[in-house]
Parts: structure tokens; C-alpha cells; sequence
């Protein structure tokens, strides 16, 4: 018995310091799902929980052009998700800033990861909550062409939040980091833009510049 333990333990060491022991797709205390749609349809409600700042993270595999939606029934209100594209982890969608729903036109092909967590009391309290979450994919192949054009005045639209810093301005199409923010009701000019995405500047003020989806614009 004692050297069948002994030859066990060895075993799971072995395992262990190869890495191939099963675990979650990332090393922060996440669980990881792969998302597969069944037969015809596209989308999918998902139930889950998560405790203290443990992660749930959601992998979809979507094309270029696509249109994704996500949405988030949360039992506690400090609950989150947020949208990463493929092979970044710069979010394209931050649920803490800009709410439950996100609704965009995806700007590359591969694994999205929609990673919900938890914020403030009940994270450092190891509290649980429970939510549903349900994703969808729809529209062809192709990025989309956004109704814009370069030189043409705009103003800053639908952010969840009226605080003068509600959204954020990007330092590349779809991804990058975090360049400026802005607010409902700001001005700003096109300079061009890419897929879903436009590069724009403030027009009057203080002088900020980045990418910011489209569907936050309006035209002048």
C-alpha cells in the first residue's frame, strides 16, 4: 500500500512539473469554458457562478466582420465581464465602464474571451454570485465599412455614462491601449477609419486622439 502511494505521489509530480496536469485556461484563479453553439442556432444562455476574484472566462471562436453580443445577469451588482479579442488581453468592451450589454461588429477573426469577475466588498470578501450569461454570433464574413469619413465633424454618443471621461479612446482598431478618454456630447473630427472603428480628435479643447467604435458616433 505505502509503495503504491509513494508510486502515485511520484506520478502526479512528474505531471505537475511538465504541466500536464489539467487546469484552467489562465493561471488567475480562472475557469475557462469553450462556448460551441448547437446545430443552427447562435447563440447561447449559459448559467455560472464565481467566488471571491476567481474568474469565469468564456472562449468563442468568431470571424472578422461578425457581429457579437453579449449580456449579463449578475445576482450582485458588482459583477462584470469584459470582451478580449484574439491574442490580446486589452479589452475591447470593460463591463465595470460601460455596462451589462456589449454589441459590436468584431474587427478580427479568432478566439474571443468574455472573462467575468468580480469588483469592490465581494471579491475581497470571497463572496459568490451567481449569473447568466448569454453570448451570441451572427452576420456573414467581412469587416463592414463604417458610414464615416475622413474630415467629417461628429459628436460622442450612447457611452453608458454622462461623466466626461465615459469612454475610452484606443490606440488601434479593435485593440491597444487606453490613449484618452471622452464623454457624451464631445466633439470630435474623423480623421479615417478602419472596419467598425474610426480614429478621431477632439475638435475644440484640450487636443485628444484614438480609435473609438463607430457606434458611438454621430454625425454633425
Amino acid at each position: 500500500m505505502k509503495k503504491n502511494l509513494a508510486t502515485s505521489l511520484a506520478a502526479a509530480s512528474l505531471l505537475l512539473a511538465f504541466g500536464l496536469a489539467a487546469g484552467p485556461l489562465h493561471a488567475r484563479d480562472s475557469n475557462g469554458y469553450e462556448v460551441q453553439f448547437a446545430a443552427g442556432a447562435s447563440s447561447k444562455k449559459m448559467a455560472g457562478r464565481i467566488k471571491g476574484k476567481n474568474d469565469a472566462v468564456y472562449q468563442v471562436r468568431a470571424s472578422e466582420g461578425q457581429t457579437m453580443k453579449v449580456s449579463l445577469k449578475a445576482q450582485r451588482a458588482t459583477t462584470y465581464f469584459n470582451v478580449n479579442p484574439p491574442g490580446s488581453d486589452q479589452s475591447i468592451f470593460i463591463g465595470s465602464n460601460e455596462g451589462t450589454v456589449y454589441e459590436g461588429r468584431l474587427p478580427a477573426s479568432g478566439v474571443y474571451e468574455i472573462v467575468v469577475y468580480q469588483m469592490g466588498g465581494a471579491a475581497s470578501d470571497n463572496q459568490t454570485s451567481k449569473f447568466d450569461l448569454t453570448i451570441s454570433v451572427t452576420g456573414g464574413h467581412g469587416a463592414a465599412g463604417s458610414s464615416f469619413s475622413a474630415g467629417q465633424n461628429v459628436e460622442i454618443a450612447g457611452a453608458r455614462s454622462d461623466a466626461v471621461d465615459a469612454l475610452e479612446l484606443r490606440d488601434g482598431p479593435g485593440r491597444g491601449g487606453v490613449v484618452g478618454r471622452v464623454g457624451n456630447g464631445r466633439l470630435m473630427t474623423v480623421d479615417n477609419c478602419d472596419g467598425n472603428w474610426c480614429h478621431v480628435r477632439t475638435s475644440t479643447g484640450s487636443g485628444v486622439a484614438g480609435w473609438v467604435e463607430s457606434r458611438y458616433l454621430r454625425s454633425k
